[in-house]
């Protein structure tokens, strides 16, 4: 029994579990170090690049290209309901005078219009939550 205890000790008397304790402790700081490392100089990095985003001229590059429906429910989008109200006003007396039916230009009006309309919202909400994206990016 004594040969047993004896052979887990080394030559300064330290137990081997214990050694193989202190070995393990020390490669587990050695990995934490190196991954702290790495993460110090990840966020070095990311501050570097958070730095040269510049959100206004993204925005300004993400709406450079628009459709024609596009542009075209920006600016419905953007008018009051009176004049939303006289552009199917228009319509209508266009209708009259083409002598078109009154019914099927108002309810094509109101589809149009519908569609802009929510294109329009869909769109700025997209716009706000890229801007928002962005901004907390930086």
């Amino acid at each position: 029994m004594e040969d047993v205890q004896e052979a887990r000790h080394n030559q300064l008397g330290i137990p081997l579990a214990e050694i193989a304790v202190n070995i393990t402790i020390e490669n587990l700081r050695a990995v934490a170090s190196a991954q702290l490392d790495r993460l110090v100089g990840y966020q070095y990095t990311i501050g570097l690049l958070s730095d040269a985003i510049n959100v206004d001229e993204l925005m300004q590059r993400y709406k450079a290209k628009k459709s024609y429906f596009a542009i075209a429910s920006n600016w419905f989008g953007k008018q009051h309901i009176w004049v939303k109200a006289l552009i199917g006003a228009v319509f209508v007396g266009a209708s009259y005078l083409l002598s078109l039916s009154f019914v099927l230009i108002g309810i094509i009006y109101v589809a149009i219009a519908y569609l802009m309309e929510n294109h329009y919202r869909t769109s700025q909400e997209q716009e706000e939550l890229i801007e928002e994206d962005l901004v907390h990016l930086k």
